[in-house]
């Protein structure tokens, strides 16, 4: 044998062992838990926040994962959506953790939409000796936004090195990953998946120059990701089907309109109805649609409520007046009663 057809022979072996040995890693590996993650949700009212809520319960009671992942644009520019997904969010079986897409957050401009309804928008956590980091991708390096003097970059960099290498790091974002993101992925060891939405479609690869998985996962209709980790940070994973059939045993809070105002409505109108709980109801509000923030008031009564509104205070064209109650655990209506009527002041508000 000569010199170089041994150097050639013993690099193969080194390759064939570095590949078994990282095969029998894997193959040792035990399964930890179950999570589940959805991405591009583009909830818009009444109908898509009642399908959440029942999403998260068939999930919760077929699959039994420990919690789900929202992988970004939750709403479809839709920032008054937000907040109510919030509230089913809080109710759901498990714990769900929003990742905000850039159909949530005005392409970054606006991290408000998402920060009003859900808290911080890039933050950690760890479950079961797993730690997981989401990210803010719209404030990504190359971005026009001016309400970041910093990128998604800084904030991964920090929370991903402040950790030993023995404790395995899952990345969930938004946007596709970036080539910026290489340098810090490819110089951390224990960083083991990523998984990200925007694409609408299913997208499976690794990062260069490591075994770092990375997940495209598609919108809503085309499925969820039910995935299990492994004791060393790996994923497996199965797709399944859209599924929203069952409904929480809690309901929400019912309200109906007893008598409303005919237009043109000027002055002071006198609004009455009736709201309903299997529980009790706590309070019942009013608000005028916008487009992107609801501010409630508090109406006088609960089971049976009264207000009169000041239209004044409201301005003058087509108004659109939503009434809402709120349950004993804190659940809000979610097909709110309305009715439409046209403002028509003269002289100064009050």
């Amino acid at each position: 044998m000569t010199k170089s057809t041994w150097r050639f022979s013993f690099a193969i072996l080194l390759v064939f062992f570095a590949v078994l040995s990282h095969a029998a890693y894997a193959f040792c590996a035990t399964p930890v838990f179950k999570f589940a993650a959805i991405a591009d949700l583009h909830c818009r009212g009444d109908a898509d926040v009642e399908k959440m809520r029942n999403f998260f319960e068939t999930v919760s009671t077929r699959d039994n994962p420990d919690f789900f992942v929202i992988l970004g644009d939750i709403s479809d520019d839709v920032p008054t959506v937000l907040p109510r997904l919030a509230n089913v969010f809080n109710h759901a079986p498990v714990k769900v953790y929003p990742v905000s897409g850039n159909h949530d957050d005005a392409e970054g401009w606006e991290p408000k939409y998402f920060t009003d309804a859900f808290g911080p928008i890039e933050y950690s956590f760890d479950h079961k000796g797993i730690h997981f980091t989401v990210l803010w991708t719209q404030a990504y390096p190359r971005s026009m936004s001016t309400v970041r003097t910093k990128t998604f970059l800084d904030w991964m960099v920090s929370d991903i090195t402040k950790l030993p290498n023995t404790t395995p790091i899952i990345i969930f974002q938004h946007f596709p990953l970036s080539s910026d993101q290489y340098p810090a992925i490819q110089n951390q060891p224990n960083v083991t998946a990523i998984l990200h939405g925007h694409n609408h479609e299913i997208q499976n690869s690794v990062v260069p120059q490591t075994q770092v998985q990375v997940h495209g996962l598609p919108s809503l209709y085309d499925g969820y990701y039910l995935c299990t980790v492994l004791s060393n940070g790996t994923l497996t994973y199965e797709i399944n089907p859209f599924q929203n059939d069952l409904k929480p045993p809690d309901q929400t809070p019912v309200v109906t309109l007893t008598q409303e105002p005919t237009s043109p409505l000027s002055n002071l109108v006198s609004v009455s109805g009736t709201a309903s709980d299997d529980g009790k109801v706590v309070r019942v509000e009013y608000c005028i649609e916008a487009r992107f923030k609801l501010v409630w008031l508090t109406i006088n009564g609960t089971d049976n409520w009264s207000a009169s509104i000041d239209t004044r205070l409201v301005g003058n064209g087509t108004r659109k007046f939503l009434f809402r109650a709120i349950d004993n655990i804190g659940q809000e209506t979610i097909y709110y009663a309305n009715f439409t009527g046209l403002v028509m002041n003269t002289g100064s508000n009050p």
